[in-house]
């Protein structure tokens, strides 16, 4: 399941937890400069300040 459909379903937990698998596996594959490493990093952002309540 990708981490939208996660969400959409109410589970931000199992979002952030696919979410931050994909943002490893591209870093290591593309580097942390690529557009999808990128954009799965300000998404993670998002969700672990929601989830922090902050």
């Amino acid at each position: 399941m990708t981490s939208r459909v996660l969400l959409s379903q109410g589970n931000p937990e199992q979002a952030r937890a696919c979410l931050e698998a994909l943002h490893e596996d591209v870093v290591l594959v593309d580097g942390p400069r690529h557009e999808v490493a990128v954009e799965a990093a300000e998404v993670l952002a998002m969700l672990r300040r929601e989830l922090n309540g902050e």
